[in-house]
């Protein structure tokens, strides 16, 4: 596992992983894992293109061996993979990612326009539904009671209510639910609460959007939103798969993925 550092050596930056040929000689993918993944979520695909391409796939703040510093969000996620890709200078890349690592992507390409060449993007997040009433108000009741129960000589009644919380309602065996550190829930509460619509109106590059029809974190009605929105979006459905499309059609995502990228 290879670590960079910010030029002032002292905060830790992605940890990354390097695969396949030369960088001067084919083109680089940047593969951005899902929420709760790391690089090897992405290890049958790695297999099936290191002989095409120079891949670098690296852990995101709080996943893998990469730590979450502090509370983050979809533009400070950005932001890492940028410098990240400033330290390599690499002037082009296609990015691939999976669902939040899709929306990680989006902002990237929207950003920074003149580096991405292409976006693959798989079952991505960052399309908000329209909340019902009863999920507007647990949101609000879970925010209100963060705020109140943080407050010092509190915690451990925090604790307890958040726990109770948790097990029941609209959170109920959710990735919010499963997390203990403060700063991952918090995290979780910036990227699952942001709508990366304005963003993808801006996407510039070709993208590629790949699909599960029976996606249900994601499902394809997001697919078809995003498709609307970025200009230059072709809608790719893999039939009879989830949200993770592209391991459970690997072999035809890596052909999709040889297809695209020259």
């Amino acid at each position: 596992m290879l670590k960079l550092y910010h030029p002032w050596y002292t905060i830790p930056m992605l940890s990354f992983q390097k695969f396949g040929v030369s960088r001067s000689k084919k083109p680089t993918l940047v593969l951005l894992h899902g929420w709760g993944g790391q690089w090897k979520s992405w290890f049958p695909i790695i297999e099936g293109l290191k002989a095409h391409f120079a891949l670098i796939v690296p852990d995101l703040p709080g996943f893998g061996a990469t730590p979450l510093e502090q509370v983050m969000t979809l533009d400070a996620y950005a932001h890492e993979v940028e410098v990240l890709l400033s330290v390599f200078k690499l002037k082009r890349v296609t990015l691939i990612g999976h669902s939040f690592g899709g929306a990680v992507a989006m902002k990237i390409a929207a950003q920074r326009p003149e580096v991405v060449e292409r976006l693959i993007l798989v079952d991505a997040s960052g399309i908000r539904p329209q909340r019902s009433l009863l999920n507007q108000a647990w949101i609000a009741a879970v925010k209100a009671g963060n705020a109140l129960f943080s407050l010092p000589g509190l915690e451990h009644v925090h604790a307890k209510l958040r726990k109770t919380l948790y097990s029941v309602g609209p959170f109920k065996e959710s990735d919010y639910a499963a997390l203990n550190d403060p700063r991952m829930k918090q995290t979780f509460e910036q990227i699952i609460t942001e709508d990366i619509s304005d963003d993808a109106v801006r996407i510039t590059c070709p993208t590629t959007l790949v699909w599960g029809d029976q996606d249900k974190d994601a499902p394809l009605w997001m697919g078809e939103r995003l498709r609307a929105l970025i200009p230059n979006a072709e809608l790719v459905v893999f039939e009879g798969v989830g949200h993770f499309s592209y391991l459970e059609q690997s072999d035809r995502f890596i052909s999709l993925v040889l297809e695209r990228v020259s």
